[in-house]
């Protein structure tokens, strides 16, 4: 799919469809009848921002005034996902030499983990999906984050595997380390 997002041009009931919580009788249908198991949207903006990572934060109420408000906001933030997806693009043009390649492994892997550890940068590199295969920047960048941050990808010098991130914490300041890491790349 070229475009991963859908335009509801203003369109109300195209929102709905897609959204049916956005709908006051729906809302009013739902009754949560256990603790809810999820973390709130706002921790979790309030946690990346901590983190150093800009997001725009703004407050719509769940009314008919504020579902209003919705249409612009969609289209807002489809133009904002255009642009990113514009920028991604240009990663995915971008095809590194094995040096390149090779050097990018090596500095992920001091993102997480200090030299004393003994672990071969190489292994950030190994393919596990046929999408995977690939020289180009996104496909590379993809490779490694899983590598570096999912449990049982990796072992160490004496062959144990080693644990992924293990925090939301973790797993978001080494994201965004590779990202700078790899933007630099681009």
């Amino acid at each position: 799919m070229k475009n991963s997002f859908i335009p509801v041009n203003n369109n109300i009931d195209k929102m709905l469809a897609f959204a049916p919580s956005l709908s006051q009788s729906y809302r009013q249908s739902q009754a949560i009848k256990s603790v809810p198991n999820y973390i709130e949207t706002a921790d979790v903006v309030n946690d990346l921002q901590k983190e150093g990572w800009k997001i725009g934060v703004g407050s719509i109420p769940h009314t008919e005034k504020g579902i209003g408000k919705y249409p612009t906001i969609i289209n807002n933030v489809n133009e904002i996902a255009k642009s990113a997806l514009s920028y991604f693009d240009s990663f995915k043009n971008k095809v590194l030499t094995s040096k390149q390649i090779e050097k990018l492994a090596t500095d992920a892997l001091r993102l997480r983990f200090n030299k004393a550890q003994n672990i071969n940068s190489q292994q950030l590199l190994n393919v596990h999906r046929k999408e995977d295969k690939g020289d180009d920047l996104w496909t590379v960048f993809n490779r490694i984050q899983e590598n570096l941050t999912k449990s049982n990808m990796m072992v160490d010098a004496n062959g144990r595997l080693l644990t992924g991130t293990t925090s939301v914490k973790q797993d978001i300041a080494v994201n965004q380390k590779l990202y700078n890491l790899v933007e630099a790349y681009a």
